[in-house]
């Protein structure tokens, strides 16, 4: 099963978690922590990589909400479907 998310790129690494027991819960989490990785972005890298995945079409606009649309649209990242028809 697919992601929910606006990202069609990051629903394709969905993985659908179902009949957990506390085992697979345990080996999960022994996985997470000693495979997972914690890394920090700055803002900057943040909102290129959002730029690009628009760009790209990866992201649907249509299913960000109106919030994170007003913020893109603040920072210039993101542009009013109106402007581009000019």
């Amino acid at each position: 099963m697919q992601g929910q998310t606006p990202d069609s790129q990051v629903n394709n690494w969905h993985e659908d978690l179902i009949e957990l027991t506390v085992v697979k819960i345990a080996q999960l989490a022994i996985e997470i922590k000693n495979k997972g990785e914690i890394r920090r972005y700055s803002p900057k890298n943040v909102e290129a990589v959002i730029r690009r995945s628009l760009e790209a079409d990866y992201i649907d606009t249509e299913r960000i909400n109106r919030s994170m649309i007003q913020s893109l649209r603040k920072r210039g990242i993101l542009r009013h479907p109106l402007d581009l028809e000019s």
